[in-house]
């Protein structure tokens, strides 16, 4: 239960957090911005494909979680990034090789704890 336990806040966290991510309050958030806060890592040693991929496909997973079955996120991944590029939009999406995990969550821990960034407010400036 303890390794079943550390794995998966492992991965949550590290979708969810970067020295980049950012919190938006209220009056900013909307659910595309917030889909593209979180980050595709793909982890290798084969844990993208036993987790069908809601590692490397997590940005898909949070734009179409009701419409796109985990076995398609590597298609559905490819094609946001190809559409990102294509229309300027690139630097939105996030992706971050993540062999060393278990140095990469350690390290955010202690960076970060369980905050991230708060954007500042658009409507505010």
């Amino acid at each position: 239960y303890v390794m079943f336990g550390w794995w998966l806040v492992t991965v949550t966290y590290l979708q969810h957090h970067d020295h980049k991510t950012q919190v938006y309050g209220d009056e900013d958030w909307t659910f595309v911005t917030a889909a593209f806060e979180t980050v595709d890592r793909t982890y290798g040693y084969g844990i993208d494909a036993i987790h069908h991929h809601i590692t490397d496909g997590h940005v898909a997973h949070h734009l179409f979680f009701t419409k796109i079955p985990h076995y398609n996120l590597p298609i559905a991944t490819k094609a946001i990034r190809e559409y990102m590029n294509n229309n300027n939009l690139g630097y939105m999406y996030q992706h971050d090789e993540c062999w060393d995990f278990p140095i990469r969550v350690h390290k955010y821990f202690v960076q970060f704890g369980l905050k991230a960034k708060k954007a500042e407010s658009k409507k505010s400036q």
